[in-house]
């Protein structure tokens, strides 16, 4: 095909996701990097999902029940 089909856009025209967030940010009015936004969202360590076995969860229904 000659032209760029309606499913497709043209390389020079596609820019990284990461150059096109401070744009949109500019668009929207807001000022700042991204950087600075998303500083406070990173996680300290690795994230660690909870998890209870069921005697645990025994115990801690247990100990919540005799604070009452």
């Amino acid at each position: 095909p000659v032209g760029p089909t309606s499913s497709e856009t043209p390389e020079k025209e596609e820019l990284n996701i990461e150059e096109r967030i401070p744009i949109y940010l500019h668009n929207l009015g807001i000022d700042q990097s991204p950087g600075t936004i998303l500083t406070p969202f990173i996680p300290r360590g690795p994230i660690r999902e909870v998890e209870f076995s069921p005697s645990e969860l025994r115990t801690l229904k247990d100990s919540t029940d005799t604070l009452t």
